[in-house]
């Protein structure tokens, strides 16, 4: 390895957190943040396991009432997976279109299983238990203006959601 290539791959780094510490800026001087986290999901009789999800939310801290006309998790630029009309077991969330008021935040959910099988099966190498994806939460709004959020590295192996 050459410091050539190691010097390219540290600007790489370093441009992607530097666009993505942008990205976040530009949304809070709008008063709206994106968060996303991986949340287990409540054990009960009835289904006996949990289900881990990958939780959205979004928090409004405008001067106005905004419409979400869609929430997705994307990974690429062109291409996301949305949230399904209903939530997974035992949650809830707001059908879509939704209508989020000044001071108010709603929550969506993205079963993390199927998300990593849609990715797996998109990909055209082989997927092991280290190998992540970036996904980066985006809502657009009903006037057709797009929010997004920080991106994170997402597991694309079906089975890591899975306690032992």
């Amino acid at each position: 390895m050459n410091w050539e290539t190691i010097l390219e791959a540290l600007l790489r780094v370093t441009l992607y957190w530097v666009t993505d510490w942008l990205r976040n800026q530009r949304n809070a001087r709008k008063g709206i943040r994106i968060e996303t986290e991986l949340e287990p999901g409540p054990i009960t009789r009835e289904y006996g396991f949990t289900e881990t999800t990958v939780k959205i939310t979004i928090s409004n801290e405008s001067g106005g009432a905004i419409g979400i006309r869609d929430v997705r998790l994307m990974f690429s630029s062109d291409w996301g997976a949305p949230v399904a009309p209903e939530a997974p077991a035992l949650r809830s969330h707001a059908e879509l279109p939704a209508r989020l008021e000044s001071g108010s935040m709603a929550s969506w959910y993205i079963p993390a299983e199927s998300l990593a099988r849609l990715l797996e099966s998109l990909s055209t190498r082989k997927v092991s238990r280290e190998r992540k994806v970036r996904v980066c939460p985006r809502f657009v709004t009903v006037t057709g203006k797009a929010h997004t959020g920080s991106s994170f590295a997402f597991s694309m192996d079906p089975n890591s959601f899975w306690p032992l």
